[in-house]
């Protein structure tokens, strides 16, 4: 390693260890705070679209700073403002707290959580003690019940209008930091928690760990349980896998890295997966969406020719910059050999952006039923695309603010506004679906085709 890389490396650690200690004045959050509310107003072209509100909303927030905060108050400070924006995309760069838990610099909540509407379950848990039962509920955290936890994180996580399978999606996936970093930090938790077919709750006490004494922990206790890692593989991207009556294709994820991996082209792609399709007969097919969090677009619009019926509107959709540049998307032609059984499509909150996207598509313009919970993108349209970066002067800490504005045509099959893609057949798995490890949304796919 050359001196001048060692001496850049070193700098950056310094600057980040800085940035780790301090505190922001009154002065410096507001700063900053005018900078990112500049900037969402500069490059989101839709803000006020989807949020006329944006303007008294920020302003009631910033009025709120009458004292300096520390790092971990700052970050869910400009979150708050961020999720103002009604954007999924949008988001602050983490690497500004992340090294606070990578280092040990914060202890948190020892535990991973399910949440099923409004209520938390303990799923697996990182302290010493024998405490919990698999799916214990939390009822509260030291004294602040469970709703009002919930409705404090979800108020800092950004998402398309206030689509809460999203949010609960995002909550569930990092509660432990989240709720150091959104709701409190303290060195010890008091839990309130109900088990299944007790008469009345009871009490657990906890101290807060660090990530090394809760791997440790872990290591302790479920390592011995853990799958071993599988390889990467084209798995990662899709399965298809062919029945007597059906076949289940799922698209795992729409990433630009799988896809320059495998050198996968979007229409040969299809053409391959629907030649297989169609040579097995099946009159039935399922697209399994769920924890699609995105990716490359043209994944989106080049599955229609195989599967799409007669369309009446004049365009797919138009993707317009804050610059107010548009480019209008047509469809593309149907194949003559295109899919004629009937569809059915598996969602659920963490089908986000492209992989809601192309949800959209399969309701409006196929026979497709949807099944699962609803997805993570807006149905009349969203915000994605590149992102402009903004750095907060104060803190230098970067906002990613998403630029072109992607708009539907009018819907015919839903017609809603600031939600996303809602199920035709809505299924949540209940907390006994859980603990036996059923797949209730394939199960309700399975039984329509049954039928």
């Amino acid at each position: 390693m050359t001196s001048m890389k060692k001496y850049l490396i070193g700098l950056f650690s310094l600057c980040m260890c800085y940035i780790q200690a301090q505190s922001f004045s009154v002065e410096e959050v507001k700063q900053d705070a005018t900078a990112l509310i500049e900037g969402l107003k500069t490059y989101n072209p839709a803000l006020y679209l989807y949020n006329p509100d944006f303007d008294q909303q920020v302003a009631s927030v910033v009025a709120t700073v009458d004292e300096p905060l520390s790092l971990v108050q700052y970050y869910a400070f400009m979150n708050q403002i961020g999720a103002l924006s009604n954007e999924g995309h949008f988001r602050i760069d983490a690497k500004a707290v992340s090294p606070g838990f990578r280092n040990n610099e914060y202890a948190y909540l020892p535990m991973e959580v399910v949440i099923l509407d409004n209520r938390i379950f303990v799923s697996r848990y990182f302290s010493e003690a024998e405490s919990f039962e698999p799916f214990d509920e939390i009822l509260s955290i030291n004294g602040k019940p469970a709703v009002e936890i919930l409705n404090e994180l979800y108020k800092h996580i950004p998402a398309d209008g206030e689509i809460r399978s999203y949010q609960r999606f995002k909550a569930e996936e990092g509660f432990a930091w989240r709720y150091y970093t959104f709701v409190e930090q303290p060195n010890s938790f008091e839990l309130l928690c109900q088990r299944e077919g007790a008469l009345e709750p009871f009490t657990i006490e906890l101290s807060a760990l660090t990530r090394e004494q809760q791997v440790e922990n872990f290591r302790n206790r479920y390592a011995s349980n853990s799958a071993p890692e599988q390889a990467q593989s084209i798995a990662d991207f899709y399965t298809l896998d062919i029945q007597p009556n059906y076949a289940y294709l799922q698209l795992k994820s729409f990433n630009y890295q799988l896809i320059k991996q495998y050198k996968l082209k979007a229409n040969r792609f299809y053409q391959e997966r629907f030649a297989e399709i169609t040579a097995a007969g099946v009159e039935h097919l399922i697209i399994d969406l769920r924890d699609n969090s995105g990716g490359r677009i043209e994944f989106t619009r080049a599955i229609l020719p195989f599967v799409q019926t007669e369309v009446t509107v004049d365009f797919l959709k138009r993707a317009t910059s804050w610059k107010g540049k548009a480019k209008t998307y047509s469809f593309p032609k149907q194949k003559k050999d295109a899919f004629t059984g009937q569809i059915y499509v598996l969602v659920n909150g963490a089908t986000f952006s492209s992989a809601s996207e192309i949800t959209r598509y399969l309701k409006e313009y196929t026979n497709a039923i949807v099944i699962g919970e609803e997805t993570a993108s807006r149905y009349e349209g969203f915000v994605a695309g590149s992102s402009q970066v903004v750095v907060l002067p104060a803190s230098g800490i970067k906002a990613y603010i998403p630029r072109y504005h992607n708009l539907f045509p009018p819907a015919s099959q839903q017609l809603t506004t600031n939600r996303g893609v809602l199920p035709q057949v809505e299924v949540q798995a209940k907390i006994d679906d859980i603990k036996a490890d059923r797949d209730v949304a394939l199960e309700a796919a399975l039984r329509l085709i049954k039928q």
